[in-house]
C-alpha cells in the first residue's frame, strides 16, 4: 500500500521529504524494534515505561522505510525519511486500519465498555443478534490476549471477519484502550455503559480521568445505552453524540427497566419495560448481575432494531459468559462456581447476590486473592467485602506477579474482620483442594478472581493453571 494511502486520519503535521516519497509502497507497520521488517513504517511512541524515541539509534540502522514520530524535538534525527503527526498512538491506529483496508466499515460494530459486566454483556448481545438470524463474532477478554486488542491485532482481526461475511461484532471497550485511542478510527453503531467503580487507578490516578477515559466511546457510537443506576451516568450522556437511551434494573426513571425480578442460582425472570411495552423475560444462567447485563443487551437490541421475540429468545438461549459465575459440576453433595471478579464491586455484588440465595445452613465458602504489581488500595477493601458475605473465606494467590504472595494476602487482612472464620493457604492449587475436601452438604464454593483464565502468573513468570482442570482431576472417582 501507497504510504500516502496509509496517512489517512493520521494527523499529519510535517515531513521531512519530497512530495514523491508519498507514493512509496509500504510493506507493513511496526511500534517495536523486535518486529521491523524491510520497507516497512516504525512508530515512535512513549509508553508507561519507556520511549520508543529514545532508540533512534537502533531504528536508523534498521530496515524500516519511513519512521513517525509525534516528538518535534526528533525531528530530522532519525536518519531516515520522517514523519510529524500530532499523536502517534492514534496515529498507529489509523495506519492499521487503512493498512487493513478500513474493515471497520463493512462491519456493524458494537462496544461495552464499562468496570464489570463487559464479557457477559457481549455474550449476551451475540446470543440474540444469533437468534435474529445475523452472522455475529465477539472480541474480549475471553478470546484475546488483552480485553481490547492492540490495533496490530485488532484491524485484521476485522478484516478477516469482514471477509468471512460477519455482519455483527460485539466488543469490550477497555479505559486503556479508548484512553490510546486504539478505537479511534470505528465509528460503532452502539455503545453500552455497564458501570463504573475503583480499577485501574494506579494507571489512571482517580475515578474522574478513568470516567472520562470511558467517556470517550459514546462520541463515536450512533446509538448509546448509558446505566442510569450508575453515578456515572450523566457524564457518559454528555459525551455522547447520537441517540443515547437510558437502562435501569434498581428503580431508577429510564428508557428501559427491569421490574418483578425473580433471581435463584439457577437463573431469573424479569419484566421488561420498554417504549415498546412489557415483556416477561428469562435468564437460564445465575448470577444476579445477569438480570443487568441482559437489560442492557436488550435495550441496545431494541435501539438497533430487533424485535422483542428475539431478544427474550436470544436472552433465554444464553448459558452465560466462559468464567462468570460458571458452575463447575461436581460429584458430591455441594456447589462449585468460577467467576472473574477481581475488583470490589464485582466481588461484592457477587457474594452479596449468592449470600441470599443460600438456604438453610449452607456454607458460602469464598476462595480469592488480588493480582500483584496492581492497584493495592483494592485488597483490603476485598478483605472487608469477603469476610463481611462469606461463612468461610480462604485466601490465597491470584496472580502475583513480581510481588510476594504473602505480601498481597497481608494487605488482605487490613481489611479482613478477623472474627469471621478464615484460612491463609498462598498456594491456589492447595485453596482450591482444601476447599473441595472439607466442604460440607449444601455449601456453596465460589472460586473468585481467575474466572475464565488457564495460567497463573507468578515471579518466574506464566504457568498453565485451570480451576476446571483442577476440580475434574479433585473430584474424578468421587
Amino acid at each position: 500500500m501507497k504510504l500516502s494511502e496509509m496517512l489517512s486520519g493520521c494527523g499529519t503535521v510535517s515531513a521531512d521529504f519530497n512530495i514523491a516519497e508519498f507514493e512509496k509502497d509500504i510493506s507493513g507497520i511496526s511500534s517495536d524494534t523486535r518486529s521491523i521488517v524491510p520497507g516497512s513504517v516504525f512508530i515512535c511512541m512513549k509508553g508507561t515505561k519507556t520511549d520508543s524515541h529514545e532508540m533512534i539509534g537502533e531504528i536508523s540502522g534498521s530496515d524500516a522505510s519511513v519512521v513517525m514520530i509525534d516528538n518535534e524535538a526528533y525531528f530530522g534525527k532519525t536518519g531516515k525519511p520522517t514523519i510529524l503527526v500530532d499523536d502517534s498512538r492514534r496515529a498507529l491506529a489509523y495506519m492499521w486500519s487503512n493498512f487493513c483496508g478500513r474493515p471497520e466499515r463493512s462491519l456493524r460494530i458494537v462496544a461495552v465498555t464499562g468496570t464489570n459486566g463487559k464479557s457477559s454483556t457481549v455474550a449476551v448481545l451475540r446470543s440474540i443478534f444469533e437468534t435474529a438470524g445475523y452472522k455475529c463474532a465477539f472480541i474480549g477478554t475471553v478470546n484475546m490476549p488483552l480485553t481490547t486488542p492492540d490495533p496490530d491485532r485488532l484491524y485484521p482481526t476485522l478484516k478477516k471477519l469482514a471477509e468471512d461475511g460477519t455482519e455483527y461484532v460485539f466488543m469490550e471497550a477497555s479505559s486503556h484502550a479508548l484512553y490510546f485511542d486504539k478505537l479511534a478510527p470505528i465509528v460503532f453503531d452502539g455503545g453500552i455503559f455497564t458501570n463504573l467503580t475503583p480499577e485501574h487507578l494506579d494507571f489512571h490516578g482517580g475515578m474522574d480521568t478513568y470516567a472520562d477515559a470511558k467517556a470517550k466511546l459514546f462520541s463515536q457510537c450512533r446509538v448509546s445505552v448509558i446505566n442510569a443506576d450508575s453515578i456515572y451516568s450523566e457524564k457518559m450522556i454528555s459525551a455522547a453524540k447520537g441517540t443515547v437511551r437510558t437502562f435501569s434494573a434498581d428503580g431508577k426513571n429510564a428508557d428501559y427497566s427491569a421490574e418483578n425480578i425473580k433471581v435463584t442460582l439457577n437463573g431469573a425472570a424479569y419484566d421488561l419495560c420498554s417504549p415498546n411495552g412489557t415483556s416477561r423475560i428469562r435468564v437460564n444462567c445465575g448470577g444476579g448481575f445477569n438480570v443487568e447485563n441482559t437489560l442492557a443487551a436488550a435495550a441496545l437490541a431494541d435501539s438497533l432494531g430487533i424485535g422483542m421475540n428475539s431478544i427474550a429468545a436470544g436472552i433465554e438461549a444464553f448459558k452465560g459468559a466462559p468464567g462468570r459465575f460458571e458452575e463447575i459440576p461436581v460429584p458430591g453433595k455441594f456447589r462449585v462456581f468460577i467467576d472473574y471478579a477481581h475488583t470490589p464491586d464485582a466481588l461484592e455484588k457477587l457474594l452479596s447476590g449468592v449470600n441470599k440465595l443460600k438456604r438453610g445452613n449452607r456454607r458460602l465458602v469464598t476462595v480469592f486473592g488480588c493480582g500483584g504489581d496492581r492497584d493495592k488500595t483494592k485488597r483490603a477493601v476485598m478483605g472487608r467485602i469477603a469476610s463481611t458475605y462469606s461463612d468461610f473465606t480462604i485466601i490465597t494467590s491470584d496472580n502475583s506477579r513480581s510481588e510476594n504472595p504473602y505480601k498481597i494476602i497481608a494487605d488482605i487482612m487490613e481489611g479482613f474482620d478477623i472474627k469471621k472464620q478464615f484460612v491463609i493457604i498462598a498456594d491456589r492449587r492447595q485453596a482450591i483442594e482444601y476447599a473441595v475436601n472439607t466442604a460440607a452438604r449444601g455449601d456453596i464454593i465460589l472460586l473468585c478472581g481467575k474466572g475464565h483464565e488457564d495460567y497463573e502468573i507468578d515471579e518466574t513468570g506464566r504457568h498453565p493453571f485451570s480451576e476446571k482442570e483442577i476440580l475434574k482431576s479433585l473430584t474424578a472417582g468421587a
